[in-house]
């Protein structure tokens, strides 16, 4: 993980998560072993489901790999949310509909992370 989704993780998403009742959640970091895994992996109300970290204004560095990971596993039903750390702050998006460009739920704050997981 790179330094600002190092910061990203540990100074936003980790409290927010943390601060969940009944939430476990955590990081993994699969690179060298297999690529395309999103960066936490999260199990709440019986649900499990999978969070990508990244870090600017625009999803270009959310990898092909990594979109080829999501779709094969939202295809399976697999929940995937992708937090975004841009200039106007830390925002959560559905990836799925990213994946299949319908049209995307407005960026949700990072503080809804409790409703949405």
């Amino acid at each position: 993980m790179a330094d600002p989704e190092r910061r990203l993780w540990t100074n936003r998403v980790k409290p927010a998560l943390g601060a969940i009742p009944g939430l476990a959640y955590d990081r993994i970091e699969t690179g060298r072993v297999t690529v395309g895994v999103p960066d936490v992996v999260y199990s709440c109300n019986g649900r499990t489901g999978f969070i990508e970290l990244k870090v600017g204004n625009t999803l270009r560095g959310w990898s092909q790999r990594q979109r080829r990971w999501t779709q094969r596993h939202v295809a399976c039903g697999a929940v995937v949310w992708l937090i975004l750390a841009t200039d106007r702050g830390d925002v959560v998006l559905d990836a799925a509909a990213h994946l299949t460009h319908t049209k995307p739920h407005a960026p949700w704050p990072l503080t809804s992370l409790r409703d949405l997981l």
